[in-house]
């Protein structure tokens, strides 16, 4: 079983930040409402792509549909979807990615402990973020990466988990936000061990260079300065069916897919 190394790590959450600005941004709005870390699959080259999963508009939902340890805190009480439940999902996978830990990891120790009696629930967002309050980073960490990681980057990646695992939504950041800084802490890092990447290059150009049309809306792509939708709570009339979904094309990769079977869960899971 291959261990991940940072660079990999980093560069899997990149991969599925574009994935989800492209879902969120480009697609008619569509939301990813059960994305974990067995739907992202790697390339031979460890690149990532979301395999199966179920896309929805935004709105009232019947019942809660999704993965305990995953699932914004907020949808499951007033099954209200929106982007930013999403951006939840993808903090509990920020911090999965650097502990190798797994979504609904505690202890009896933990259970005891009483730091489970919050609105998080049981689950790595609640011990992480009773480690993080209280200055226990270092905890977090895989320990396996200990001699490759500085404690600003850890200070960082773990700082934007906490970001887009606030419980209320308005205080969560929008996926673009996510990705731009997460792409500032990628850049730092590089400078910092004296690896700076090869070129200057924003976030916003970046995903230009992966496919997507930064500034244009998938239904107008014509005019070159339609508006994305607002963040937060969409209408349903925003939400196209007809977009098909883009597991294999959203991130525009040379790279063929590979089989379900090579996902980001193996290598991190629990020690």
């Amino acid at each position: 079983m291959k261990i991940l190394d940072l660079d990999q790590r980093i560069s899997i959450a990149i991969d599925v930040a574009i994935a989800l600005t492209y879902l969120h941004l480009c697609a008619g709005t569509m939301i990813c409402y059960d994305l974990k870390t067995t739907k992202i699959l790697l390339t031979e080259s460890y690149r990532a792509k979301l395999g199966t999963f179920e896309l929805s508009g935004s709105g009232d939902m019947d019942k809660v549909i999704g993965t305990i340890g995953y699932i914004d805190p907020q949808y499951n009480r007033y099954c209200e979807l929106t982007v930013k439940s999403d951006v939840y999902t993808f903090g509990v996978i920020l911090l999965e990615i650097i502990s190798s830990r797994g979504p609904q990891m505690w202890d009896q120790d933990m259970r005891d402990s009483g730091i489970f009696d919050n609105h998080l629930g049981p689950g790595i967002a609640a011990w992480a973020l009773e480690r993080f309050k209280a200055g226990h980073v270092s905890e977090i960490l895989d320990d396996r990466l200990a001699d490759h990681v500085d404690e600003e980057f850890l200070g960082d990646w773990l700082g934007l988990a906490s970001w887009c695992t606030s419980f209320e939504v308005d205080d969560r950041p929008r996926i673009e936000e996510v990705g731009e800084r997460l792409w500032e802490i990628w850049k730092d890092h590089r400078n910092r061990i004296g690896q700076p990447y090869e070129y200057e290059r924003s976030w916003e150009e970046f995903v230009k260079v992966e496919g997507i049309p930064w500034g244009v809306n998938s239904r107008d792509k014509s005019s070159g300065h339609a508006e994305f939708p607002a963040e937060g709570k969409v209408t349903k009339h925003q939400y196209s069916p007809d977009v098909s979904s883009p597991q294999l094309q959203m991130t525009q990769y040379d790279a063929s897919p590979i089989g379900s079977d090579i996902t980001l869960s193996p290598p991190l899971s629990p020690r």
